[in-house]
């Protein structure tokens, strides 16, 4: 993979999906092996995995067009997910475990807190102690979704 195929796919997806309206600076990064891709919208930058490129080139458009959309809409709330289905991800590709599962070996975090969202009722668990809201009612924070503490563990 280098950066002219990857411009000339991003180039495509921004026509196709986007009218030709988004700009970024790409990026091929040798040292993301937790991530397959970053998108750092404020910056207008979305780097990629080049390990995770060579092992899964098939995966090329959906993992560009999922940090494309994250150009215009940050985390993967509800505006994320409906911007996705707009530019035609179906829903199994939005929950692709290669996106947020490492892809080589890492060693396991250890988590001590589990939050619940009092809307969606989904369960999230933290390293340390904060106040979040819930990423799949809102984009955002958003102190309606606040997640509460509902388990304490000792690690």
């Amino acid at each position: 993979m280098d950066l002219a195929s990857l411009r000339q796919t991003f180039d495509q997806l921004n026509q196709r999906h986007f009218d030709g309206r988004l700009e970024a600076r790409l990026e091929l990064s040798g040292r993301m092996t937790a991530t397959a891709g970053k998108c750092y919208y404020r910056r207008r930058v979305i780097r990629l995995s080049q390990l995770y490129l060579q092992q899964f080139p098939d995966k090329l458009p959906q993992l560009l067009l999922h940090e494309m959309i994250h150009l215009v809409v940050p985390g993967h709330g509800r505006d994320f997910r409906e911007q996705a289905r707009r530019c035609g991800v179906p829903e199994s590709g939005m929950r692709d475990f290669t996106y947020c599962r490492p892809f080589t070996p890492r060693r396991r975090s250890r988590w001590r807190y589990v939050y619940q969202c009092p809307s969606c009722g989904r369960r999230v668990v933290k390293r340390r102690a904060g106040q979040w809201s819930c990423g799949h009612c809102s984009s955002r924070y958003d102190p309606r979704f606040k997640l509460r503490l509902v388990e304490k563990h000792h690690v």
